[in-house]
């Protein structure tokens, strides 16, 4: 559910909240694939602004998370929203695995070539673009054989197209790649008196140590970290057969 501002949120306005918090994130902050009122920030939002069963106007939370973001396009939706909404009392950054890789395909372009209204890359492209965006459109997602030769095309994409800046870096968490966009919000959060808190969607992998790194940077830097990880791991020993990596929730 989107509203008209473009934000994954049912609320229609966010003047009569007394503070706001800006979500910023990926499909873990979007909640791509939940029902809408499953993920994270509408959850938060439930939590902070419900008072003896009465919803009080107290906490605007403002999802800003878009499946495939990474940490330039978050900072672009920070400084977009900021001007729409004002500065914020909060901001909330949940990191992911694939942040890295998303940056890499959004400055090269790649992202640019999806398809979608407006695209000046398909306007140069293909003559009268307009006009049959919309059927393209629905060829490829209301119909079964352009779904499925879509998730084929995907699929043959990520083949052929696999970021080789993230084998290179493999000793290297992706969350501390992100370090000059965790920077940037940190520092953009004490010089506007905004409380920064930061998390990550992945506990550590063997490959991958990005939930301990980023404790730690916010450790050394006097940032708040949500940190879950006690709480999964112990609901996980008591429920074993709850999926620990049940993506988006």
């Amino acid at each position: 559910y989107v509203n008209k501002f473009g934000t994954i949120n049912f609320e229609r306005s966010f003047e009569d909240y007394q503070k706001k918090i800006f979500a910023l994130g990926d499909s873990y902050t979007q909640g791509t694939g939940l029902p809408a009122d499953s993920s994270y920030p509408f959850k938060l939002s439930m939590e902070l602004n419900v008072e003896n069963d009465i919803y009080k106007k107290k906490f605007a939370v403002i999802n800003l998370g878009l499946s495939a973001y990474g940490g330039e396009q978050n900072i672009i939706a920070y400084k977009k929203y900021k001007k729409i909404f004002g500065t914020p009392d909060y901001v909330l950054y949940l990191g992911c695995g694939n942040d890295f890789n998303d940056d890499q395909l959004f400055l090269n372009g790649t992202k640019h070539k999806s398809l979608v209204q407006n695209s000046e890359f398909y306007r140069n492209k293909i003559l009268f673009f307009d006009d049959v965006y919309p059927i393209m459109q629905f060829l490829i997602h209301n119909t079964e054989i352009g779904k499925r030769l879509n998730i084929a095309r995907k699929q043959i994409y990520n083949i052929n197209k696999k970021d080789k800046k993230i084998q290179n870096n493999s000793n290297i968490s992706t969350a501390e790649l992100q370090k000059r966009h965790l920077e940037w919000l940190m520092k953009e959060s004490k010089k506007e008196n905004i409380k920064f808190i930061v998390g990550w969607a992945n506990l550590d992998t063997p490959n991958d140590k990005s939930y301990s790194w980023l404790k730690n940077w916010a450790t050394v830097n006097k940032v708040d970290f949500a940190d879950w990880e006690k709480l999964v791991i112990s609901t996980s020993n008591n429920v074993p057969d709850l999926p620990l990596y049940n993506d988006h929730s």
